[in-house]
Order: C-alpha cells, then sequence, then structure tokens
C-alpha cells in the first residue's frame, strides 16, 4: 500500500532479497492520473533505488477483461445509472499528456454502455471527492446527485469505475453521503454496484494484465 500496510518499501525489500532483478507494478487504478498511478510509481521507484528493473502496467481503462465484468453488472438495470469517477484537480489535466485522465473516463464509459446496451438516456457522468477551492473536473457527483430527481431520475443506480476496489470514497462518499444527498432531494430508490474488489471476475482481470507484463514500458 501507498500509505498503510504491508508497504511498498517492505514489499519491494522482500523481493530483492530473493533476488529478484526486474519488477512488475500495477498500480490498481485502470486510468492514469498525477495522484494514483503518478504516486504509485514515484513510490516504487524510491524504495527499488536503482537496484532492479521497473516495469509499469500502462492504463487499463479500456482492457475487456476490465470492461467486461463492469457492463455485465449493468445488463438489464432499469433504473438510470451514474457513473462517479474520481476527479482532478483542472491542473492536473492540463498537464497530461493525450489520452488525458478526462478522455480515459468517457472511454471507459463508452466502453461499458457499448457493451451493456445503454442508451445515452438512461446514463450520466460525474466526479467526486474534491478538495479546496481550485477548480476541479465538472460536473461534481454530489451536485448531480441533488439534480437527478428533479430531472425526473428518482431510481438511481450508482457505479464507480476509477476504483478497482471499494474503499472509503465508494463505500462512505457515495452509498452512505451520497445516498443521504439522493434521497433528501426527492429520489425514491438507490443502490451501488460494487468495484471488482476479490471476485473471480477481479481475479482473471489481473491474470490478463499480468500475462502481458513482458512488454510493458521501463521506468528508469
Amino acid at each position: 500500500m501507498t500509505y498503510g500496510s504491508p508497504s511498498f518499501k517492505d514489499a519491494i525489500e522482500r523481493l530483492l532479497q530473493s533476488g529478484v532483478d526486474e519488477i512488475g507494478l500495477i498500480p490498481l487504478f485502470p486510468h492514469a492520473a498525477m495522484a494514483t498511478t503518478g504516486a504509485c510509481i514515484a513510490h516504487v521507484k524510491k524504495a527499488i533505488n536503482h537496484r532492479a528493473t521497473l516495469r509499469v502496467i500502462p492504463p487499463f481503462y479500456a482492457e475487456p477483461a476490465f470492461i467486461h465484468p463492469l457492463a455485465k453488472s449493468l445488463k438489464n438495470v432499469d433504473e438510470h445509472i451514474l457513473f462517479s469517477y474520481h476527479g482532478l484537480p483542472m491542473h492536473h489535466i492540463k498537464k497530461m499528456p493525450a489520452p488525458d485522465y478526462r478522455v480515459q473516463c468517457m472511454e471507459t464509459t463508452q466502453a461499458i454502455v457499448a457493451e451493456a446496451g445503454i442508451s445515452k438516456a438512461h446514463y450520466s457522468v460525474a466526479f467526486q471527492s474534491r478538495l479546496g477551492r481550485t477548480k476541479w473536473m465538472k460536473p461534481y457527483t454530489d451536485e448531480r446527485l441533488r439534480q437527478l430527481p428533479a430531472e425526473g431520475k428518482k431510481r438511481l443506480v450508482v457505479i464507480c469505475p476509477s476504483f478497482f476496489c471499494d474503499g472509503l470514497e465508494t463505500l462512505e462518499e457515495i452509498e452512505i453521503r451520497g445516498k443521504k444527498i439522493f434521497m433528501s432531494a426527492g429520489g425514491e430508490s438507490f443502490r451501488m454496484i460494487p468495484c471488482l474488489n476479490d471476485s473471480p471476475a477481479a481475479v482473471q482481470c489481473l491474470e490478463t494484465l499480468m500475462a502481458h507484463a513482458a512488454n510493458w514500458p521501463i521506468y528508469s
């Protein structure tokens, strides 16, 4: 973990002590961003300290093994669907090479709705977890949760494809606080689609991703 236990540093040391000279890194974020994948890479590079080769998986936001189980979870859903992605400050977006974070999120959305057969009228996209006064990506999830009931979308399903595993930003920010916002604004029903977590589909996704590890780019 970047900020928890077991730590990157301890895991890297165990690998190096066992004789490993090449390490593959999979930050569990499908979309590339300075605050997520960038932070993971920086921590691992520091821990390795040039003692092994580091390969890092490219962003996997459009990988079929990631898209398929999410699309499957939305098939036959008759509520309105809100895709809620982790937001970023706009100045982060401007520093990113193409395709930037917003484009990656939209490509994930389009891949999921295409496979699940969801029409444009039945889903929305928003961005959560903003902090401070700087400009963040819009529309904001909390604002959309307040607006949707007034638009006649009173039965809602929320999915958070920027997270591979559930955490505070899904279980507390969306499933607890987000539900309260939506229901207080006139919503009638609210439910979350779980992240992949430790499901068989998650294991299959990781297995598929790791099969190409020898081709991942090297970070010096």
